[in-house]
């Protein structure tokens, strides 16, 4: 099972198309031709690894397998290529 910094997931959502808000917990919005979808994931302030069940919850979140969400982070899955799916699977409105 993969494990990651915080960081690296943050600047992994940002370059893909993720707003984030900081409040309480870094969050983050997907944005898909400009407008804000109902998709986001978050971690918190105090995580000092994104690993095993927290994948799980982001990758739900985010409407991903764990594989998937691997592939995410580590720039295998593109962020046109991540909307692509969320849009034919009616996730969102593209």
């Amino acid at each position: 099972m993969s494990s990651y910094r915080p960081r690296e997931v943050a600047s992994a959502l940002q370059r893909k198309g993720f707003d984030r808000d900081k409040t309480h917990h870094f969050m983050f919005w997907l944005v898909v031709n400009g407008k804000r979808t109902t998709i986001r994931t978050r971690y918190s302030h105090s995580d000092r690894q994104i690993e095993g069940g927290r994948i799980g919850q982001m990758s739900k979140q985010m409407k991903l397998s764990k594989h998937q969400f691997e592939d995410f982070v580590d720039c295998r899955l593109t962020g046109e290529a991540y909307a692509e799916m969320l849009i034919h699977a009616g996730e969102v409105v593209g």
